[in-house]
């Protein structure tokens, strides 16, 4: 097995992982974990799509289709409760 392949069936793993439980977290999206805040579902989602989608550009020269995401979920983001403030997200 080479390195690509271990990168491509870790990155299968952990999309299976999230996937099972995006639709769990649907009706409280943007219920954040504390008091304190931290980061709620739908911005580590976010955050997740957004690096995974580097990860392919970076390693396979693959276009970042979610490149625009970078405002919403890259790195010196802040999570907002508003679900309005973020891009629609088409289920497929």
């Amino acid at each position: 097995m080479h390195t690509k392949d271990l990168i491509q069936f870790a990155l299968n793993v952990s999309n299976g992982a999230v996937l099972s439980i995006v639709d769990e977290m649907s009706d409280a999206s943007t219920t954040f974990p504390t008091l304190n805040g931290g980061c709620h579902p739908l911005w580590v989602l976010g955050h997740l799509t957004v690096i995974e989608g580097a990860i392919t550009e970076v390693l396979f020269g693959e276009t970042n289709q979610l490149e625009q995401w970078q405002q919403y979920f890259g790195n010196g983001t802040e999570p907002i409760a508003d679900t309005r403030k973020y891009p629609p997200v088409n289920k497929e």
